[in-house]
């Protein structure tokens, strides 16, 4: 093959227009990686997505350490954090929506006390990472003891009213039988006599 001015490649296959590689803040490939053949290879295997925008594990941890002052981090995390311009909303429902800007990441974590925390990151024509943070943490609530036990006692006294009703139409079967073998017999002591 002798490939046009735009393609190259033993089959002509691989492009060398560096369009499709451009992320939101203009940079081939966010600045993370190459454009090959028109798609982005990312130099560090934490970025992914077509631009080596995305970046799920980035400010996950920090983010809860600097956001709720807690985990194994909290007293590294102002160095390891500093970069992330921390934005604080009341509920998860006032995070930046995914449409609003094309290079936000909606992201939940699990907590130390089990509780689901979320948060959004954007990274910005400059570089740096912008986080929203919900205040409000969603955690699991303990199971309700009272209609556990009630389910249970109820339970209990149903299954022994059944067993009562069980037993007492077999007594009834039984002494109705005895009756009429009672009243045979009685019929043929007559006849006896």
């Amino acid at each position: 093959c002798i490939c046009d001015a735009n393609y190259t490649g033993s089959a002509c296959d691989c492009s060398l227009d560096t369009s499709t590689c451009l992320a939101a803040n203009k940079q081939i490939c966010n600045g993370r990686g190459t454009c090959e053949c028109g798609l982005c290879r990312c130099n560090d295997s934490k970025f992914q997505g077509p631009t080596c925008e995305i970046c799920p594990t980035c400010p996950g941890v920090c983010t809860e350490h600097k956001a709720f002052g807690t985990g194994d981090k909290k007293d590294t995390c102002q160095e390891l954090c500093g970069s992330f311009q921390l934005i604080m909303k009341k509920k998860k429902e006032e995070l930046p929506q995914p449409n609003d800007q094309p290079y936000i990441n909606h992201c939940k974590e699990r907590d130390a006390n089990d509780c689901w925390f979320f948060f959004t990151y954007a990274t910005k024509n400059d570089s740096s990472v912008e986080v929203h943070v919900a205040e409000e943490l969603e955690c699991p609530s303990g199971p309700d003891i009272i209609p556990i036990v009630a389910g249970v006692v109820a339970g209990i006294v149903l299954i022994g009213l059944a067993l009562l009703l069980i037993w007492k139409l077999l007594m009834i079967i039984h002494d109705r039988r005895e009756f009429a073998k009672f009243e045979k017999e009685k019929m043929n002591a007559k006849w006896d006599t």
